[in-house]
């Protein structure tokens, strides 16, 4: 092994098997707007998929927000909920089936319920 100085190592020719103009290292006009679209698509997939994971970790590290986030949506379809509940059964009542009586007041005492929690939380 031959030992060399600085000056000989920056003044010698470099000696390279490779051959640079059959490499391509960019390609047509087409390839790079296609890579710079597919770049955007990927950082915007991973942008959201970072944001609802940041959600999840937040609600599980502060449930009392992930259950009031649940109570919220109880409370804001129990009025619909419970008039189609209520109609349904008022109608089978109707029709002859004595038992759907309880479901008429049960759906009725229900989103009162809801609606008597809901304004004392």
């Amino acid at each position: 092994m031959e030992v060399m100085t600085i000056k000989e190592f920056l003044h010698k020719p470099a000696r390279t098997s490779i051959r640079w103009n059959s490499i391509a290292l960019l390609g047509p006009m087409e390839s790079i707007t296609e890579a710079s679209e597919s770049i955007k698509e990927f950082t915007s997939s991973t942008k959201d998929f970072f944001k609802a994971v940041s959600k999840i970790i937040h609600y599980i590290t502060h449930p009392a927000e992930l259950g009031m986030s649940i109570w919220g949506g109880i409370v804001k379809y129990s009025l619909p909920v419970c008039l189609i509940m209520c109609i349904l059964a008022l109608l089978f009542y109707l029709m002859g089936y004595d038992k759907a009586k309880k479901f008429i007041s049960g759906s009725f005492f229900g989103y009162i319920v809801i609606q008597m929690v809901n304004a004392a939380i």
